[in-house]
Formats: C-alpha cells, sequence, structure tokens
C-alpha cells in the first residue's frame, strides 16, 4: 500500500509498509538498504546522510521486476511428444515463462499441450496455430511461480512429434511472483499479411512478450530482446522470440505495436504476444 501524499505520517507507519523490528530508526530506512527497495516508487528516499519522515511521502514498497536469466534450446527434427532441457534456476527466481514454437508439415499437424518446470505445470497464458489444411505452425506462451531451485527438467509437451523441423524453446526466469497469469494485453494472429502487426497496451515496468513461427527469416519490431533459430531441416522454418521489461513510469499505460516482418502469404505462419503489468506482480 503506497504511504499517503501529505498529512500525518509516522515512523511507524514507514515500519508498516517497508517492515523491520521495533524499536524503528529512520537510519534503517535508505533507499537500497536492508527494507527500502531502490526501485521507482521510492526515489525519494536518500541512500544516505539526512533523512526525513518526509521523504517517504507517496512511496511504496516495490521491488522493480527483473530477468534474472534466460535459457533456451533448438530441438531436432524428432518422432518423440516432448522435449526437455536442464536448467539451472538463478538464486532469487520467483517465477519462470516459457515460450515454444514448432513448425512441421502437412498431416503431422502438431501442438503444444502442456510445459512443466520439475514436473510442476505452468499455466498456459496464449497460443496460435495455424489449420491443419496448412502446413501446421504452433506458438505459445506459458508462466508459472516456482520456489525450486538448482538444477531442474523443463519440459514442453505436443500431441504428435516434432518432424521434420524439430522446435525451439525459451525460458525467462523472473524476481517477482504472478499473482495473476491473465495478461494485461493479448493478441495473436495465424497471419497470412506481411508483416503481421499486434496492438497492445504497454505498460511501465512491464514485461512484453512475443513468439513467432514463419517461413522465412525474419525480426520483430518493439521487443528490447530476440532470440531466433534456424529450425532443423533447413531456412524452411524460423523461430522467433522476443521480451523485455518495458521502459517508462511504473504501470503508465501507452500503445504498442509490434510486427513480426517477412510473413509469407501461404503457409498460415503464427506470431502471438502479450504484456503483464507490474501489477500482475507481487511487490
Amino acid at each position: 500500500m503506497t504511504l499517503p501524499s501529505s498529512g500525518p505520517l509516522s515512523i511507524e507507519d514507514i515500519a508498516n509498509e517497508f517492515g523491520g523490528t521495533a524499536p524503528h530508526s529512520l537510519s534503517e530506512y535508505y533507499r537500497g538498504g536492508d527494507f527500502v527497495p531502490d526501485s521507482s516508487l521510492t526515489q525519494s528516499i536518500p541512500t544516505s546522510g539526512s533523512i526525513s519522515i518526509s521523504d517517504f511521502y507517496d512511496t511504496t514498497n516495490y521491488t522493480t521486476l527483473e530477468i534474472l536469466g534466460q535459457v533456451d534450446w533448438l530441438q531436432d527434427s524428432t518422432t518423440n511428444t516432448s522435449s526437455s532441457q536442464s536448467v539451472t534456476i538463478p538464486e532469487g527466481t520467483k517465477s519462470v515463462i516459457f515460450m515454444g514454437n514448432i513448425g512441421t508439415n502437412s498431416g503431422r499437424d502438431t501442438l503444444h499441450t502442456t510445459a512443466t518446470l520439475g514436473g510442476n505445470a505452468l499455466t498456459e497464458v496464449i497460443s496460435i496455430n495455424s489449420p491443419l489444411s496448412e502446413y501446421t505452425f504452433d506458438s505459445v506462451i506459458y508462466a508459472g511461480n516456482t520456489s525450486l531451485t538448482g538444477t531442474q527438467t523443463a519440459t514442453f509437451n505436443y500431441d504428435g512429434g516434432q518432424a521434420v523441423y524439430g522446435s525451439f524453446h525459451i525460458i525467462l526466469f523472473l524476481n517477482k511472483e504472478f499473482n495473476s497469469f491473465v495478461a494485461s494485453s493479448s493478441d495473436s494472429i495465424e497471419t497470412r499479411t506481411n508483416p503481421a502487426t499486434l496492438s497492445l497496451t504497454k505498460y511501465g515496468e512491464g514485461i512484453q512478450l512475443g513468439a513467432a513461427t514463419v517461413r522465412a527469416t525474419f525480426d520483430m519490431t518493439n521487443m528490447p530482446t530476440l532470440v531466433s533459430n534456424g529450425a532443423d531441416g533447413g531456412s524452411t522454418r524460423t523461430y522467433l522470440f522476443g521480451y523485455g521489461i518495458t521502459s517508462g513510469t511504473y504501470n503508465e499505460a501507452s500503445a504498442l505495436s509490434t510486427a513480426a516482418s517477412q510473413m509469407r502469404n501461404d503457409f498460415g505462419e503464427t506470431f502471438c504476444a502479450v504484456t503483464f503489468a507490474p501489477t500482475k506482480f507481487n511487490d
């Protein structure tokens, strides 16, 4: 809960917001210390030197969302209905995002079904697949909270094999727990347009995510970090993920147009994107 912007404010109010054990002293509550995070919502609080109760007006015990690490792997063509990877979970991880792409061909029609970390199932946020009458492309985003540490097995599961182009996967490790797996803004398209553009709402200090499977080398605009790979079997399938913490004022909404370029017009490529506002995570 944000402290008041004016009026009465006591050190007990500050302790109730930021924690600590009585007896309390303002010297415990420097920004970046044991109790007060260095975030966009605590900038009025000094990091050292003179400090007063009035410095705490309109501040919040809020930790900035961070991506602690990223793992990706390309699965070669296989008849297996799953793809697994051993991953080391970074210290401080409280949640994960899994994104997956697969591109098969006529008659194989393989789609994602579930994703797990250490045997624990994640929640599907969004998925998009081309019609079974087309060459089959499927892109998906999952999310989940975790208390797991150390080395664990990450797995994507499918309703069929991964021939002849394999699949591509990425995992993001986050420092905060989700309080809702329902995206703040989301869109998806099985596209025959070039480029394919999705219109989302962007939230300052939130996270934006995108996954696409196409038949050409391409990029994804307005995504701070891009990870791509050509599929097994040559250049006839390309997998791309985009992600990043959005800039701007905490929870401030603005328009976001993100595009996947170089889309073909005859194979039903897939592209999905979501944003999570910072309010979708526990402080």
